[in-house]
């Protein structure tokens, strides 16, 4: 804010005044140039006798008054508090926000915003339980997925123990089957040995009953020799 612009008036500003051309009349009507914050003294202030200081001054006042004037009252009564050392700007842009505020408050609290926020409220729900059956879909079809892995896994290691098992089993009935074979070849063979064994045991037999008839015959005959000789 300049300093007070009313200060070293004199008679010039008395006549203005009487004119209408005082300071205070004529600021209401002056508005800054382009790209200008205070209008600018020109030759009608220089007549007057206003220089630049006071027609700033003077301006700076006007909106002060303007802003209050405009926007004290509605600032506050939305519950804003009123700056005079903000522009008019800033001060629209507050009163802005205040009323959506504002405007927002009511109607979250009228019928159509209670009746949205009931709406909302339903939809969150509801999106919260499809949230929660979609997890609890997915757990399931997870715990599925890794059920119906382990149990192909268990069936591939059941089959592969099964194959071990059959391998193991051709193995044996082969092991068992070369036993067979080998013991069926030994009593064969036994069986040969003893046959000949047999053969040869029934000729050595019938050659020592052909000796020992013999032996008889011969016995016999000595016998019947030795009776002669004793006559």
């Amino acid at each position: 804010m300049a300093k007070d612009w009313r200060q070293g008036e004199d008679w010039r500003d008395g006549f203005a005044k009487f004119f209408g051309q005082d300071t205070a009349s004529i600021i209401s009507t002056r508005k800054p140039g382009l790209g200008m914050d205070n209008p600018q003294a020109g030759l009608g202030d220089w007549i007057w006798g206003r220089d630049q200081d006071e027609l700033t001054g003077a301006y700076q006042d006007f909106q002060g008054d303007e802003n209050k004037r405009k926007y004290k009252s509605p600032i506050e009564s939305l519950g804003g508090t009123f700056s005079p050392d903000m522009s008019a700007g800033q001060l629209e842009k507050q009163l802005r926000g205040l009323q959506r505020k504002d405007d927002n408050k009511a109607f979250t609290e009228g019928p159509q915003g209670q009746m949205m926020t009931h709406q909302m409220s339903l939809q969150t729900k509801q999106l919260a339980n499809q949230t929660t059956q979609l997890t609890n879909a997915n757990t399931i079809a997870n715990n599925n997925f890794k059920l119906a892995s382990q149990t192909a896994n268990n069936q591939m290691e059941l089959t592969r123990l099964q194959m071990d098992q059959q391998n193991k089993d051709r193995g044996f009935d082969r092991e068992t089957a070369s036993a067979d074979r080998n013991l069926s070849l030994q009593l064969a063979n036994m069986q040969s040995d003893l046959a000949d064994k047999r053969l040869q045991y029934d000729r050595e037999t019938r050659s020592m009953d052909k000796r020992d008839r013999a032996i008889a015959q011969l016995m016999s005959g000595l016998g019947s020799l030795g009776g002669a000789f004793s006559l």
